[in-house]
Order: structure tokens, then sequence, then C-alpha cells
């Protein structure tokens, strides 16, 4: 048993020839030299030992005049005519396939530079080609080539249409469907794959566009408050255009604002306390031929002779309202220049440094009535809102209501601040006045006297002059002395002196 495992060993040992040497890759030569023109083809004889395989690269870039083939362990290498006058070079790379160990071969290929090069070029004019989006007129490029080459040009979208000619083609293009511009292009290919092809950049607009949601004439009652501007949605594609409102004679109004955006417009109304009805007109122009301008009638009706329900006035003392309540948002620190505002937002910077104080004179019975959407009671409310300076947040939790000067109550009438919509602000020392409300959510707005039975009103008046006078004698005591007429003339009158419930709005920092 011994013996016969010692010959099967030898045997082994013994078996594959030349396989069993030791691994190597060679080439010879390892260098290839071509004339310019007529070179005849080039063998290499790569000799692999130890049992590795191989196999070899030859990179694209140069296989347009290069070729290599193999046939067992000869390589035959070719190459086109050089008709340039720079020498070519390629590198064919022989690697092992079954064995890491095996360094990389490699075959330089060299072909000499033609004495006596051929001259080649094309050439297109233009080069860059620009077409409206619809009905756009064809356009001609010319071709100069040189070398007696031929050519044909081709593109890469289906909208361009080629029409070969002499020397040069025609381009058309068909109607640009969408509102963005498209982009395409036209390659020229010479016959002389040596040449690089020429192309053509074809930029089409895209179409223009412009409609309205409506352009229907639009109607508002007289009184503004509660009822939603009016929007007209905008469709511009490639298309500038400005809205302004104006009068018959083509002036500007101050009785409806316009707010203005990048894809509609706002039409906002105030109230008109006259008995006349008023008109203007919204008026959009553009800078397209097609569509230059539009008009759109708008049109406001007269304010009836009075909202108040009151057949006289009354004049109330400190005795009348038990509860004073003042509610506000105080302003956080940092709220200038910081999240949540743009420091560069100007309307910003203007919103902050002032606040809305809800003032309410009522008295215990008064509570929120889900059939009012607001406060009811038994007996009378008085209701409005100042505007006062900035009213900073503070740890000590305290807060004073200004009273450098009277309260004047008088109409806030917005007017567009900027291009955003936003509307400028009513000024500080003022209370805006009362107002027909038509919005359930929001029965009184502005200066009201309210007088109401076991939660239900019987009576309302608008307060629509007049002054309030505030007065701050310590902590959270104030006196206030309201002097005001609503739109019947009955005057209302209230000097009251006591401490006020501040309610807060927000959450505070610590």
């Amino acid at each position: 048993m011994m013996a016969a495992a010692t010959m099967a060993f030898v045997a082994s040992c013994t078996e594959g020839g030349e396989e069993s040497g030791k691994a190597s890759l060679t080439a010879e030569p390892s260098a290839l030299s071509f004339e310019a023109t007529g070179a005849a083809a080039q063998t290499v004889k790569v000799t692999a030992t130890g049992g590795v395989e191989w196999e070899y690269e030859v990179p694209q870039i140069v296989k347009e005049w290069l070729t290599v083939s193999r046939d067992g362990d000869v390589l035959t290498a070719s190459v086109t005519d050089n008709l340039k006058g720079e020498q070519r070079n390629a590198i064919v790379t022989l690697r092992a396939t079954n064995n890491g160990d095996i360094k990389e071969r490699t075959i330089s290929v060299s072909q000499e530079a033609n004495p006596n090069p051929v001259e080649f070029s094309i050439s297109v004019e233009p080069a860059y080609m620009s077409f409206v989006g619809t009905e756009a007129p064809a356009q001609d490029v010319t071709v100069k080539v040189t070398g007696g080459m031929t050519w044909e040009a081709t593109t890469d979208v289906d909208w361009i249409t080629i029409t070969p000619a002499e020397g040069k083609f025609g381009v058309s293009v068909t109607d640009n469907p969408d509102g963005k511009q498209r982009e395409g292009t036209i390659t020229v290919t010479p016959s002389d794959p040596e040449v690089d092809p020429a192309t053509v950049r074809v930029v089409q607009a895209g179409k223009k566009e412009f409609k309205l949601s409506s352009e229907e004439k639009i109607v508002f009652p007289y009184n503004a408050t509660g009822v939603p501007s009016v929007q007209i949605d905008i469709v511009a594609t490639n298309v500038a255009w400005e809205a302004k409102i104006v009068n018959v004679e083509g002036n500007g109004v101050d009785w409806v604002g316009l707010g203005i955006s990048t894809a509609y417009v706002n039409i906002i109304p105030v109230t008109n306390t006259g008995a006349e009805s008023r008109t203007a007109w919204l008026v959009i122009t553009t800078d397209w031929d097609e569509c230059p301008e539009v008009r759109i009638e708008i049109e406001q009706g007269g304010a009836p002779d009075h909202v108040s329900t009151f057949v006289e006035g009354k004049e109330f003392s400190t005795g009348d309202f038990s509860v004073v309540e003042a509610e506000t948002t105080p302003w956080q620190i940092g709220d200038i220049g910081e999240d949540p505002w743009d420091p560069e937002n100007e309307y910003m910077k203007l919103v902050a440094q002032q606040n809305n104080v809800d003032l309410s004179f009522k008295n215990e019975t008064f509570a929120y009535d889900m059939n009012e959407r607001g406060e009811a009671g038994d007996g009378f409310m008085v209701k409005m809102i100042l505007v006062t300076p900035r009213i900073e947040w503070n740890k000590e939790n305290y807060f004073e209501i200004a009273d450098d000067q009277p309260y004047e109550i008088r109409e806030y009438i917005p007017q567009p601040f900027d291009d955003k919509g936003n509307n400028t602000l009513q000024d500080k020392f003022t209370i805006d006045i009362g107002k027909d409300m038509k919005n359930i959510y929001n029965k009184y707005p502005g200066a009201y006297v309210i007088e109401y039975e076991n939660k239900v009103m019987v009576n309302k008046a608008p307060l629509v002059d007049g002054t309030l006078t505030v007065t701050h004698n310590d902590g959270n005591n104030y006196t206030f002395v309201l002097d005001a007429t609503d739109d019947l003339g009955n005057v209302f009158k209230i000097d009251w002196t006591g401490d006020i419930k501040w309610t807060l709005n927000g959450q505070m920092e610590e």
C-alpha cells in the first residue's frame, strides 16, 4: 500500500509538462510602429506559462483606427491610414484572468503622422437658432465643408423638421404646446469619420397664454365688513401683466383696494357710508398684442340710513359695569430681527410696533354664547379695540395701556402696503368704528354698544365718532372716559374707574 501511494504522487508531479513550470505572461514584440498610409498588419506572439490564461483590451477611443484580433497565442494588429498631421498612439493591455499575481503586460502601438495631411473640416452658420412658441417661421442653416466630404443633418427631437438643400438645410418647428421653453439639437455628420460632427442648438420659447378665472361684473354690498374679498385667478404664461383700479375718468379710487400676486388679484372694498352706489373698473393690461387689456366693472351699493336700533343715547358710570377686561397678546422677546419675523420684512416690522387691546365693559353675567358667536349676558356691553403702542411681555406679568393721548374712533381704510398684498396698519391711538356685520362669526365688529335681555340682543349701536380718554392711575387701576356717537347721532358716554382684568394670549417665554 505504501508503494502504490508513492507512485501516484510521482506521476502527479510529472504530469502537465510546461504547465507545471513557473507562471508567466510575456508578449513579443512589446511595441509596434506603423507607417502613416498603406501600413501592413503586424503580429505579436503572446507566451503564457504555468497554466496562465489571458485576455487583451483595446481602448474604445482608438478602435476607430486600430483593430486587434486574436488567433490562439498570436495577436494581429492593423491600422487605417492616418490622414492627419499628428502621430497616433495606443496601448493594448494583456492581463491574466486566472492568476492575480501576474502583472499586466502592455503593447504600445504608434502610427506616424501623415507628411501631407488632408484638410477636412465642417462648420455651420448659425450654430444657435431661436424660435417663438407658435407660428414660428422657418430658418436656414448654411453648411461649409472642405475636403470634398458629404454630410447628413439629423435631430434628436420630433418637433424639429429638417429640409436638406444645396449647401444648406431648412429648419422648421411645430407649435410648442407647453408654456416652458424647449431645446433640441441638430447634428451635421460628415462622411469622413475622422472629422467631428457640427451641431446646431435649437431653442423654442413656450407658448403664450393669458386667461382670468372670471371676467364677470363684481358687485359688493355697501358694508364690506365681513364680506370676503373677490379673488380673480390669473394664468399668465410668458405674458407680463399689470393691474389697477380706476374710476370712469381713469383715476385711482380710495374705496376699493387691490392686492396683487403673481397668480391672482384680490379686490378689497371698504364700507360705503354714502347713500349713492359707486362704480370703478379693474383694468388689467398685458404686453401681448392678442390680449392687450381686460376691464371688469366693480359696483358697490349705497348705505342705508343707519344700523343703530337705539332711540336715544345713554351715560354709564362706574357702577354700571362690574367687569372691564383688556385682552391682548404681548410681544415676545426677540420678535424683531429673529424668527418668526424676517428682519428684512418691512411690513412685519410695522406690525411688531403696535398692539390691539380688546376692551370690554360688562357685568359678571356675560359669558361666551354659541348662539351669539361671542359673549352675551343680561344688560349692556360696550366693546372696542384700542390700537396701542407695542406692549412687551415681561416676567413680572405687568402690563399697561398707553395713556399718552385720547383714542380716536374713526374708520380704518386699508391700503396695499407692498406687492404681496399686505395692508397698511391702523394708526396708534385709534379705535375702529362699529360696522354692520354680515358674518355670523363676528356680528359686532369695531366699537359697539349692545343691549341684551337674557342673552338675546335687543339693541345695538355702532359707534362711529368720538374719543376714549385713558388714565392709568396705579397698577391695574384705570379711569376710562368715553364720549361717542352712533350712526344716528345718539350720544353714549362712560366715566368708569376701577381695576381692569388682563387676559393674555400666547405662550410667554420663561
